[in-house]
C-alpha cells in the first residue's frame, strides 16, 4: 500500500509538473498572442497611416497631373499666338519694304514735278520778259 501510496504521489507529483508546465507555456502562449496582437494593431494602424499617404500623394499627382497638362495647353496657346505675331510681323515688314518702295517712288515724282515746275516757271519768266519788252518797245 506504501508502494501504491508512493507511487500515487509520484504519479500525483508527476501530472502537477506536467500541469504547470502547460500552464507555463500557457500564459508564454497567452504573452506571445498579446504581443502578436499589439504588433498587428501596430501594422494595422500604419497600414491605414500608409494607406492616407498613399491617398493623399494620389490627390497630388493628380493635381500635379491636371497642372502640367493646363501648362502644356497655355504653352501650346502661346506659341501660337507667337506664330501669329511672327506671321503679322512679316506681313508688316512686306507691307513697310513695299510703302518704302512707293514713298521712293512718289519722291522721285515729286523732284520730277519740281524740276518740271521750276523750268515751267523759267520759261514763263522769259515769256513775261518777252511780253513786257515787246510792250516797252511798241
Amino acid at each position: 500500500m506504501e508502494k501504491k501510496l508512493s507511487e500515487e504521489r509520484a504519479s500525483k507529483q508527476k501530472v502537477e509538473n506536467c500541469l504547470l508546465e502547460v500552464e507555463k507555456r500557457c500564459s508564454m502562449l497567452d504573452c506571445d498572442l498579446k504581443q502578436s496582437q499589439q504588433k498587428i494593431n501596430e501594422l494595422v494602424k500604419q497600414k491605414d497611416k500608409l494607406s492616407e499617404d498613399v491617398e493623399i500623394l494620389t490627390l497630388k499627382i493628380e493635381q500635379e497631373t491636371q497642372k502640367r497638362c493646363l501648362t502644356q495647353n497655355d504653352l501650346k496657346m502661346q506659341t501660337q499666338h507667337v506664330n501669329a505675331l511672327r506671321m503679322t510681323e512679316k506681313q508688316l515688314k512686306q507691307e513697310n519694304n513695299h510703302l518704302a518702295e512707293i514713298k521712293l517712288t512718289l519722291e522721285k515724282q515729286n523732284n520730277e514735278l519740281r524740276k518740271e515746275r521750276q523750268d515751267a516757271d523759267g520759261q514763263m519768266k522769259e515769256i513775261q520778259d518777252q511780253l513786257e519788252a515787246e510792250q516797252y518797245f511798241s
